[in-house]
């Protein structure tokens, strides 16, 4: 029998950027603005808004580290969750345009903005982690 050496692809740097980025952006820093945002709501928050948001925040952070682990699940479930970040930050933005409070509608469009220049940088996200070389890298224990 003949055995055939490969050569174990490193992982990129790329990748190394983007989940810590993913991290500190999906992870820590979007936790603390939900957990602060619930404790301006003085209880007039949706408890099951609030859960979804913070686990979302813990699942994402996870899924980072997973993807720094090497496994292409790993990168999966972190493009899923940026994506669901993603979708959630709307539902929250829709569910405070519709509120009659015009304050709170400066708010929401200045969010939405914000999410839109985030989501940009997503494309590039996607777009990285679907090169060639990333696919390989995470597809070469398979």
């Amino acid at each position: 029998m003949e055995e055939q050496w490969k050569r174990k692809i490193k992982m990129p740097i790329g990748v190394y950027v983007c989940a810590i980025l993913v991290f500190l952006r999906f992870g820590v820093f979007q936790f603390i603005n939900y957990y602060t945002a619930v404790r301006e709501a003085n209880g007039e928050a949706a408890l099951p808004v609030v859960i979804v948001s913070l686990g979302l925040c813990v699942f994402t952070a996870a899924a980072a580290i997973w993807t720094l682990i090497g496994d292409n699940e790993g990168r999966i479930s972190l493009l899923i969750m940026v994506t669901l970040n993603l979708l959630w930050a709307l539902f929250l933005a829709t569910m405070v345009l519709s509120d009659t409070n015009a304050e709170n509608k400066k708010g929401a469009v200045l969010y939405i903005l914000n999410w839109i220049v985030t989501s940009l940088l997503m494309i590039a996200f996607y777009w990285y982690f679907f090169t060639q070389e990333v696919v390989a890298y995470y597809k070469q224990n398979d």
